[in-house]
């Protein structure tokens, strides 16, 4: 059994999964963080499923297929980024209309999510779409060559905000997204999640499998050793990592009540997770020092929604 799983919570985890409905031969990059996302997310929602993606890393590829066919064993379609919601919402109403529940479940990069595909994500969550989206966030364009996007983390390295004389990274606070998205009327249950906590993130699969009465949403962080510059074999540790130092914070709004699912014993100084990749490699103490204050009063907001909600957390 994996590390990261413990016998007592991954037991009954395992009765709640279906089929494998992924193929095992994938062409993403060594350690792909988005690639074990997406396998437990479709054994949780289970063969009566219909995936929607849009231009990106890991949803285009495993699930709106290549010019082979799919890799999925449920239908799949693949949109522009401009238009996932609107496709999805419609397919959901119309098999409601003819008398089928089917689960409908849009899988798309923070790119898609959070900037060009905002506009009618947020649309769709205002109005109470019934569908799940799952944003699969490696903080970057990976897919089209490591550009910035709006989650990308203020000072980090890209190919569109380098570090040199004329710049030391994107300059830009990053967008949180996922808190924008809880807030929407219309989004019934909101969670972020990592696949290292696989049984917080397949207990959050279940919870919004079961909305029905709104939208579900879930922001999953998809640590990408690729385009963070670091070993193929650390997405798990980085994961680990996110949540320890908070920088990545798992909590869950569920019609509008916040709550923390995970929350470290002891949170670590932000430069045990910088330190771990090359796109931080270039910071200096002031950069560092001003990278933890962005973590500690994203953590701030988040303990302020939380305040509502207490006691139920798990220490990690």
């Amino acid at each position: 059994m994996p590390k990261n799983l413990k016998y007592k919570l991954a037991t009954p985890i395992l009765e709640k999964l279906d089929d494998e409905l992924q193929t095992r031969g994938i062409g993403m990059c060594p350690g792909c963080g988005e690639e074990l996302a997406i396998r437990y997310a479709l054994r949780v929602m289970g063969k009566n499923t219909m995936v929607f993606t849009a231009p990106g890393c890991s949803p285009s590829a495993l699930a709106a297929g290549t010019d082979k066919g799919s890799t999925l064993g449920i239908p799949s379609m693949g949109c522009y980024m401009t238009n996932l919601p609107p496709i999805a919402s419609g397919v959901k109403r119309y098999l409601k209309r003819k008398g089928q529940d089917v689960n409908i479940i849009c899988i798309a990069g923070d790119g898609v999510s959070g900037d060009v595909g905002f506009q009618p994500l947020s649309g769709a969550a205002e109005r109470g779409e019934n569908i799940i989206y799952m944003c699969l966030d490696n903080e970057a364009y990976m897919n089209t060559g490591i550009q910035r996007s709006g989650s990308t983390p203020r000072h980090s390295w890209t190919t569109t905000t380098p570090v040199g004389i004329a710049g030391r990274g994107k300059p830009q606070l990053p967008k949180y997204l996922p808190l924008l998205m809880a807030l929407h009327g219309g989004v019934s249950y909101a969670a972020t999640a990592t696949p290292y906590y696989m049984e917080d993130f397949v207990n959050k699969l279940m919870k919004a499998k079961s909305v029905t009465d709104g939208m579900a949403y879930l922001h999953v962080l998809a640590a990408c050793p690729t385009g963070w510059r670091a070993p193929a074999d650390s997405f798990m540790q980085l994961s680990k990592l996110a949540v320890e130092t908070n920088y990545f914070p798992i909590w869950e709004s569920s019609y509008g009540q916040f709550r923390f699912t995970k929350t470290p014993k002891k949170v670590k100084p932000i430069t045990a997770f910088t330190s771990a990749m090359g796109r931080f490699k270039h910071f200096t103490d002031e950069e560092i020092e001003s990278f933890q204050d962005m973590v500690d009063v994203r953590y701030e907001q988040m303990q302020l929604q939380c305040s509502r909600h207490t006691g139920n957390e798990e220490k990690t």
